[in-house]
Order: structure tokens, then sequence, then C-alpha cells
């Protein structure tokens, strides 16, 4: 039996998280307390937005660290 594990590294703490995709959840979220920054179309000064578009942050903390050192 295949198993497919989705991992999540926080963009600013760098913790990684798996869940495997696999398996039947009834309601709920296996990422539940995690947040997603996503920038589309749009200029800005952040230069990390030059490499990436898309980034995830484990909690509200650590996307305001994010932000307030970029």
């Amino acid at each position: 039996m295949k198993m497919t594990i989705e991992q999540r590294k926080c963009d600013c703490c760098g913790q990684i998280i798996g869940q495997p995709t696999n398996n039947i959840m009834f309601g709920g979220s296996p990422w539940d307390g995690w947040m997603e920054l996503k920038f589309t179309n749009g200029s800005t000064q952040l230069q990390e937005l030059q490499k990436k578009k898309e980034f995830d942050f484990c909690s509200k903390d650590c996307l305001i660290k994010f932000l307030n050192a970029n």
C-alpha cells in the first residue's frame, strides 16, 4: 500500500508538519491554525516576493514576525 504524505513548512520558524493524504477525514482540517499568505499581481518592496509568491505560517505570531522582518 502506498501512502502519500503532504508536508507544510513554516516560512518563518521552519517547523515542518506532515499529514497523510490517503486517510478519510470527516470535518476539521489537518492544518488547523496554519495560515497562507499569497501575493498576486501588484508591486511591492518585499524582496522575498520576487523569489516566491506563496507563504505558509504555523501561527499568527510567525506571520507577524515575517511581515515585520520584511
